[in-house]
């Protein structure tokens, strides 16, 4: 998609005086305007110069203008099944004990299917590698509780919110680099794709956690760890529910260690 989310993690993060704030911004505010316009009538509409937006659409990991235009016509096409948050039939009345009890089924099932010992080899890598790389569109905020825990260790770790940088570090990256993909949105499959195959390409060991099973990407990855989600944001909490996992495990090294 255009993604919205990348959208908004580029106006929440960059300067307030940086040109790719203030394009993010009113790309944001007018967000259902700029997907009918052409390359050079959108840089007129931003008052910026064509190449500054081809500059901004690369950042945001599309080939050129047509690719971000369709992206964010299919992403309007899918936002009302894809952009749920639950069910329907749950979240019909929006009943929190509903919801609660929807939750609860999904993490027994998810349990039943990750393989506790798959997560303990994930561990065992990150204490392995030098440098872990996050990657994830968008990066679910538990990552950065997973660096702590990893800077702690005396490890190198990236988890850029912009996916250009992903990108950047992964081809930048050293020969004992572990490369961490966490993917619950199947628009970006592309993405993930692209970065599984580079980090293979150059021999880093590799690591997909996905609620899509039949992800391409993971046929791609040394660890492929993946259970059956449900298309809704409730995946993006077992998904955390698995990092959380890891964090604690990663926390009681770190308390081990005793390194400070």
């Amino acid at each position: 998609m255009i993604d919205l989310l990348c959208l908004l993690e580029f106006y929440n993060t960059y300067q307030h005086d940086d040109i790719y704030h203030e394009v993010s911004g009113k790309m944001l505010k007018d967000f259902h305007k700029i997907g009918h316009m052409g390359m050079q009538e959108l840089s007129d509409y931003l008052f910026i110069s064509t190449s500054t937006l081809y500059r901004f659409i690369k950042m945001m990991d599309y080939e050129n203008h047509s690719q971000m235009k369709s992206a964010q016509q299919m992403f309007l096409e899918q936002y009302m099944t894809s952009g749920r948050y639950m069910p329907e039939m749950v979240g019909s009345n929006n009943n929190l004990v509903k919801y609660g009890e929807y939750l609860c089924s999904r993490i027994q099932k998810v349990t039943s299917e990750v393989d506790g010992k798959q997560l303990d080899q994930v561990v065992e890598q990150m204490l392995e590698a030098e440098q872990i790389i996050f990657i994830g569109m968008p990066m679910p905020s538990i990552i950065w509780r997973l660096q702590m825990e990893l800077v702690l260790l005396g490890k190198k770790t990236s988890a850029f919110l912009n996916p250009g940088y992903q990108t950047d570090a992964v081809v930048k990256a050293g020969k004992n680099t572990l490369i961490f993909m966490v993917q619950y949105m199947p628009e970006n499959g592309a993405f993930y794709l692209e970065l599984a195959k580079k980090a293979k390409k150059k021999k880093m060991k590799s690591i997909a956690i996905s609620s899509i099973p039949i992800s391409p990407t993971l046929e791609f990855v040394d660890q492929p760890i993946s259970f059956a989600g449900n298309g809704n944001e409730s995946d993006m909490i077992m998904l955390e529910m698995i990092l959380h996992m890891l964090g604690n495990q990663l926390n009681e090294k770190v308390i081990e260690s005793k390194r400070w």
